[in-house]
């Protein structure tokens, strides 16, 4: 694989991974109740991603280009769902944008995402991944 698709699939398994720890830490430390602000569907979102998020990261490890796929919508989806509770607050205080924890990584984490994701599909094998990362 070349350098500069192996630092792509890095930066998307650390994105996923991430995601991944950052859900199952605060729904440990929080309990269910931790996403109770925001509307339902959201709710449920922010919840699943505790299997989305590992689940794409398996996908992209495999050299899938559903997982291309899956990791785009997955990343889409929470940046929409993330802008769509909090627009009120960032609205209000448009500083909170900047924070370097919640909207910030997670929007420059979807654009990576997005950038990336023709690169990966490009290189990545048609049909089902091959579990070869090491090369």
């Amino acid at each position: 694989m070349p350098p500069k698709l192996r630092v792509i699939q890095v930066v998307w398994v650390l994105v996923f991974l991430e995601g991944a720890c950052w859900h199952a830490f605060v729904l440990a430390v929080h309990g269910l109740a931790v996403f109770d602000f925001a509307p339902a569907v959201a709710r449920i979102y922010f919840h699943s991603l505790l299997i989305l998020d590992p689940l794409a990261l398996v996908m992209v490890l495999r050299r899938s280009r559903s997982g291309v796929l899956f990791g785009a919508g997955v990343m889409t989806a929470d940046v929409a769902a993330n802008l769509y509770t909090n627009w009120h607050a960032l609205s209000t205080d448009p500083g909170q944008f900047l924070a370097p924890v919640g909207l910030l990584p997670i929007i420059l984490s979807g654009l990576f995402v997005l950038a990336t994701a023709s690169t990966l599909w490009n290189h990545y094998p048609a049909g089902i991944g091959t579990a070869d990362v090491a090369t």
